[in-house]
């Protein structure tokens, strides 16, 4: 039998399901992870900017009831961890569902001054898609501790942890270093992808998807089980950003999705296909529909990430000319078999849609709460201190937060106590809090 090809095809021009705020220089919302449930539901997680200056990137997180032609409103659902390996920001999102958790893979680095270089690979889960979230800290998920209350009553707190990698770049510093991830499961076969971004022995760079299996009858330990499976693309000239993978049911292969040339009017989506999983070559490239200068694209999947052959799905990427200031877009799109490689659309011109502001929100809703600085540092001969607490609007501004609407808990009341918003550090030690 004649061996076949995978086409991603975009049905239509698209919708903006986000765009900068009018007024605003900045904002953003790339690198979706859409996840698609078969009957209309959507969820998607998108990397965002953080606020206050403290941290770089954080996750929103939105759903859909009508297969995406309405969205609710957005909502902060997993920020970098104080004094951690990710401090300083959590970025592209890539979320999969397995035994009754959703598990979000993400990007952070512990340079928070150096562009965004020497990256690890971490990920963290919840029982629900907008959180909590509790993060692979290299021996388990989140950290328990058991302590006292006020009255010395045993006190069980559970938080969210310190972060350890599952994929730990070790390779000059300088470069970007790894992140990007991606998982697809295959049976009881996990796999992650990511990128690889370094300079090999001779100072020459290069730009690599790479590919780790874990085995998930491991249970809830399957990240500790996740082995090297090599090289799965190298990246053409490095323009060829992060892959998102999903299994395509039907054609019984493998689809990588991911923006070439991105930022340049010649852009366009990628299509790479395999049968096993750990080496791709590309079928298809797209550019009708797509935006000019479009970069961190995701494609929707159900659960486990699979999708049918010829069902159709949605494809999203965010695009604009200016850094920072970019739209995203969602477009309906089909994944086809094709008897040979289709590059018949590589000639025809990508779309120049502008990046059209949306007005600001008469009545701006909370999205997050926040402190500026995020941790702090305390000295109990000191006495109590005052919380900064703001609450981050839609656009991104800080807001001052009413102390009477506050409530602070989740904190060990053996290391602090809190009264509103004053917190009196009582003895030495580390405590999370969580405000509401």
């Amino acid at each position: 039998m004649k061996k076949q090809h995978l086409r991603v095809r975009l049905l239509d021009e698209g919708t903006d399901v986000f765009a900068p705020r009018e007024g605003k220089t900045w904002g953003y919302r790339y690198g979706p992870s859409i996840m698609q449930y078969g009957d209309g539901r959507i969820d998607a997680w998108f990397a965002s900017p953080g606020a206050g200056g403290v941290e770089a990137d954080w996750f929103t997180y939105r759903h859909s009831d009508d297969g995406g032609v309405s969205w609710t409103d957005e909502k902060v659902v997993l920020c970098p961890t104080p004094d951690s390996m990710d401090f300083y920001s959590v970025c592209d999102p890539a979320v999969i569902f397995i035994d009754g958790w959703y598990y979000m893979g993400y990007t952070s680095t512990i340079f928070s001054h150096a562009g965004g270089v020497c990256n690890n690979a971490f990920v963290a889960r919840s029982r629900k898609p907008d959180g909590p979230w509790e993060k692979w800290t290299g021996s388990g998920w989140g950290e328990t501790r058991e302590t006292a209350d006020e009255n010395g009553n045993p006190l069980t707190l559970r938080w969210q942890g310190d972060p350890a990698p599952i994929v730990y770049y070790d390779e000059p510093w300088e470069n970007w270093g790894a992140g990007e991830p991606s998982f697809v499961r295959v049976g009881d076969t996990l796999y992650l992808y990511y990128t690889w971004t370094s300079k090999d022995k001779d100072g020459v760079g290069f730009s690599q998807t790479r590919v780790a299996t874990a085995d998930l009858t491991a249970g809830e330990r399957w990240p500790a089980t996740l082995t090297d499976r090599g090289v799965a693309i190298r990246r053409p000239n490095g323009t060829c950003d992060s892959s998102d993978v999903v299994y395509v049911d039907g054609a019984d292969k493998f689809l990588i999705l991911c923006t070439d040339r991105r930022f340049t009017e010649n852009s366009c989506l990628a299509v790479y296909e395999s049968d096993d999983g750990l080496r791709f070559t590309r079928s298809c490239e797209v550019r009708a529909h797509v935006g000019e200068k479009c970069h961190n694209c995701g494609i929707a999947g159900g659960p486990d990430r699979h999708i049918s052959l010829g069902g159709e799905t949605v494809v999203g990427y965010a695009y604009g000319s200016q850094w920072g200031y970019w739209g995203t877009r969602f477009h309906r799109a089909v994944v086809e078999l094709t008897d040979e490689p289709d590059f018949s659309d590589a000639a025809n011109p990508s779309s120049p849609y502008p990046v059209k502001p949306w007005p600001m929100p008469s009545d701006p809703w909370p999205i997050h709460l926040t402190t500026v600085p995020h941790a702090h540092v305390m000295k109990v001969s000191e006495g109590p201190v005052k919380i900064d607490l703001r609450w981050v609007d839609t656009a991104y501004d800080l807001r001052p937060c009413p102390e009477a609407e506050v409530t602070v808990d989740e904190y060990d009341p053996m290391i602090v106590r809190f009264d509103g918003l004053t917190c009196t550090p009582l003895r030495p030690g580390k405590t999370s809090a969580v405000a509401h």
